[in-house]
């Protein structure tokens, strides 16, 4: 009865033991399987690394693009500004020697008023 007990428990130990051998012949399938996935993800963060590369290229040349755009609009708004600068300095001294001319009208007219008394 002992003996049969320490055969089943050796039967035991040595299905134990094959199931083991089983999982150990797997490590290299399982190893390679790493290896590929491994390679694989290499490879992913390359072409995430280009594309992330890309991208910072094309803000670099939208950011630029808009930098000389909103150059050109203001260089456009100061020379208008300054056109109307002008226009408004021609009218106002129009307006001055328009001015100096009613006064001197007005003045040689209490002039002639006064000569003939």
């Amino acid at each position: 009865m002992v003996q049969t007990r320490r055969e089943e428990r050796l039967e035991l130990i040595d299905q134990e033991i094959a199931g083991m051998k089983k999982e150990i012949g797997k490590m290299p399938a399982i190893e390679s399987s790493l290896n590929d996935i491994a390679k694989n993800l290499e490879k992913q963060q390359q072409m995430l690394t280009m594309m992330m590369e890309t991208i910072a290229k094309d803000r670099i040349a939208v950011a630029e693009r808009m930098t000389e755009s909103v150059a050109r609009e203001s260089a456009i708004a100061k020379r208008k500004e300054g056109e109307a600068t002008s226009r408004k300095a021609a009218e106002s001294d129009r307006n001055i020697v328009q001015d100096l001319n009613e006064k001197k009208s007005e003045i040689e007219e209490t002039l002639n008023d006064r000569s003939k008394f």
